[in-house]
């Protein structure tokens, strides 16, 4: 089974850092940016980037950590909400697997292109070395 990335910018840089902090489950690793990333478009704001290294796709599970992990620091903090890849989310078990499900979505999405440009430029390529043979 191909391992799943998914990156998760926060707006909220402390609860990035608790998820970054926290132990995983087995077959997920978590990397935080080292720094935040500007970003112009869409109101400009600064994230931090987390990213879960997958190697297995039980997403219930994964989401199910993730959201408590969040939401344990939330609740230290007395919010009940947070910022993640530009919507307001409670970190429920429900919204984070919705979140992920997105992000997966849209890297298929991305493949799907990509190999189809590859595609049509590899085609592109052998038409032009028949001419020119």
């Amino acid at each position: 089974m191909k391992p799943i990335h998914i990156d998760f910018n926060f707006s909220d840089f402390e609860v990035a850092k608790a998820l970054g902090d926290a132990t995983p489950p087995d077959g997920v690793r978590v990397s935080v940016a080292k720094h935040p990333t500007m970003r112009a478009a869409a109101g400009a704001d600064i994230v931090l980037s987390v990213s879960l290294h997958l190697s297995h796709t039980d997403l219930a599970i994964i989401a199910a950590w993730v959201a408590r992990e969040i939401s344990q620091y939330l609740k230290k903090r007395h919010k009940e909400k947070t910022r993640i890849n530009d919507q307001e989310v409670h970190p429920t078990q429900e919204e984070v697997l919705r979140l992920m499900q997105e992000v997966i979505h849209w890297q298929q999405v991305r493949e799907t292109q990509f190999r189809e440009m590859d595609e049509k430029k590899q085609l592109k390529d052998k038409k032009s070395d028949d001419h020119v043979a």
